[in-house]
């Protein structure tokens, strides 16, 4: 795979994008941020793999799916995505990187770009009769300069905590919201992340009611409540988004 560098060179421009944007761009590394016309930022993170474990992860896959010979079209790759036992062989492959299948979970921050804004939450009701979401509530905040939202995706913060810190470390006190890693499993906790932001921070879950994995863990829901902050909780009845707005 390319350096960065050489890919970001051949990047192309649409739109209203700003030109410098591929200078600010992330491909795969985790440095930078993605600076979407000038109003919004996104920054990325995910931990790296070296060269080696890489290739070996390539070669498996060309070595036990035959259909990943040569370029994939989006609907292949969905269409083997959607099978089970090619999952299996894909999970096979990834465990040449790790044998945690979440190792290379990606983590996203993003939050509006050096303009003043204010949020609010709307919180939906599934309707299991009539297969319908409707609007319950809409509860607003006063607008801060903590404004931003850390998406911790599946990510293991167990063995990657000091990494991701040091990644966002001037971000993550003006942020307020955090989606809990891994549906809150407690393999993937550390509740150190709880004292690196602000005392307001929304924490959020999304997770399935009575999953078999039994998701979230009560160690987790502690941290949280013990820490003087609430959960909000996505799942199979209700959900819960967060929208931001400019101030003039």
């Amino acid at each position: 795979m390319p350096e960065d560098s050489e890919i970001q060179s051949q990047m192309e421009v649409d739109g209203d994008l700003p030109a410098n944007l591929r200078d600010k761009a992330m491909v795969k590394q985790d440095f930078g941020y993605l600076d979407i016309g000038s109003n919004w930022m996104f920054r990325f993170f995910n931990n790296p793999i070296s060269r080696s474990k890489f290739n070996r992860f390539v070669n498996c896959l060309e070595f036990i799916v035959g259909p990943l010979r040569g370029d994939l079209t989006v609907k292949e790759l969905s269409n083997l995505l959607g099978d089970p036992e090619e999952i299996k062989r894909f999970a096979h492959c990834y465990k040449k990187v790790s044998s945690d299948l979440n190792f290379t979970s990606l983590v996203a921050l993003h939050s509006p770009f050096r303009w003043k804004a204010g949020s609010y939450i709307e919180l939906e009701r599934y309707s299991g009769v009539t297969g319908l979401h409707n609007l319950e509530c809409v509860m607003p905040s006063l607008p801060s300069k903590e404004i931003g939202h850390l998406m911790l995706g599946d990510i293991n913060l167990k063995s990657s905590w000091g990494k991701l810190q040091q990644h966002y470390n001037k971000y993550l006190g003006n942020i307020d919201a955090v989606l809990i890693p891994h549906h809150g499993s407690r393999q993937s906790w550390h509740k150190d992340l709880l004292n690196a932001i602000p005392s307001t921070c929304r924490m959020y879950l999304s997770v399935g009611m009575g999953n078999q994995y039994n998701h979230p863990s009560i160690d987790v829901i502690s941290d949280v409540i013990n820490s003087g902050r609430m959960i909000r909780w996505s799942n199979d009845f209700c959900e819960f988004s967060q929208c931001y707005y400019k101030i003039p």
